[in-house]
C-alpha cells in the first residue's frame, strides 16, 4: 500500500503495454516510430496460420486494453498494418472474461501419465 502511494500519478509502458496506477486503467503501447508488421496474406505459410493472425491480434489488444475506448484508440494503427499484409475484416473488442478458454471450460481436463 505504501508504494502504491508513494507512486500515484504514474504510468510505466512495459513491453507492449502502457499501465497507469493513478487510475488503474491499462492499454497498448508502441513506441512512437515503430513500425507494425505482420506476415502477408501471400506468404508461404499454412492456411491455418494465416487464418489466425486477426484474431489473434483482436485477443491481444482486447486483453491488454482496460476498456472498449481504449482498445478503440489503439487499433487504427493495427488495422493498417493488417490491410498492408493482405489482410480484411474488423476488429472488435472483446472483454477478457469472453475470450479466455479457461472461461468458456475448454481446458483439459485429463490425467497424466506419471511414470
Amino acid at each position: 500500500k505504501q508504494w502504491y502511494q508513494r507512486r500515484v500519478g504514474k504510468t510505466v509502458n512495459y513491453l507492449d503495454t502502457t499501465l497507469s496506477v493513478e487510475d488503474g486503467t491499462h492499454k497498448p503501447f508502441r513506441k512512437p516510430n515503430s513500425k507494425i508488421s505482420y506476415v502477408s496474406q501471400a506468404s508461404n505459410h499454412p492456411p491455418s496460420v494465416l487464418a489466425n493472425i486477426p484474431g489473434s491480434i483482436q485477443n491481444r489488444l482486447s486483453n491488454i486494453s482496460s476498456s472498449e475506448d481504449e482498445f478503440n484508440e489503439a487499433i487504427n494503427d493495427y488495422k493498417e498494418a493488417l490491410k498492408r499484409a493482405g489482410y480484411e475484416g474488423k476488429l472488435a473488442y472483446e472483454p477478457a472474461a469472453k475470450n479466455n478458454g479457461a472461461e468458456r471450460g475448454t481446458q483439459r481436463r485429463r490425467k497424466r501419465k506419471i511414470i
